[in-house]
């Protein structure tokens, strides 16, 4: 299936996002770099949301693991992105409860968060794979 222009500009931004999670790891900015996964998954997951479900728009949810699982991800994705989910508040915001972002974000949590991330970008950009070569051998 060759995603349709909405979707590729999401995806493309989804790419990007994560490419600057990387890079705001590295430069120690774990809570930002969190968030940047977060929206990389939402990106992504929404992305091929529109183009399976054939609608014009994504649900209005930051909660995109439930997406996930509807569209049939693997447990592991279904997980990570549900991982995620929570930094789309703890990561911006320092009255959570859990403390000031800044200060509550390591780099062992940036390293997970980007680990999550790629699995998630990894099984979206496959169903577009396989539903290409599918497409291509009909």
């Amino acid at each position: 299936m060759k995603r349709s222009e909405w979707a590729d500009k999401w995806w493309q931004q989804a790419k990007h996002d994560l490419e600057v999670a990387r890079g705001l790891a590295l430069q120690g900015h774990w809570d930002a770099c969190a968030l940047m996964c977060q929206q990389a998954v939402e990106l992504a997951i929404k992305a091929l949301w529109v183009d399976t479900q054939k609608v014009q728009m994504p649900p209005k949810t930051h909660w995109v693991a439930q997406m996930a699982d509807d569209l049939g991800a693997p447990d592991d994705v279904v997980t990570s992105a549900n991982k995620l989910v929570g930094d789309y508040i703890s990561s911006r915001y320092p009255d959570t409860g859990l403390g000031s972002p800044n200060e509550i974000y390591t780099a062992v949590h940036a390293k997970d968060r980007v680990e999550k991330a790629e699995l998630v970008l990894r099984w979206v950009e496959q169903q577009w794979e396989h539903t290409n070569e599918s497409n291509e051998q009909t």
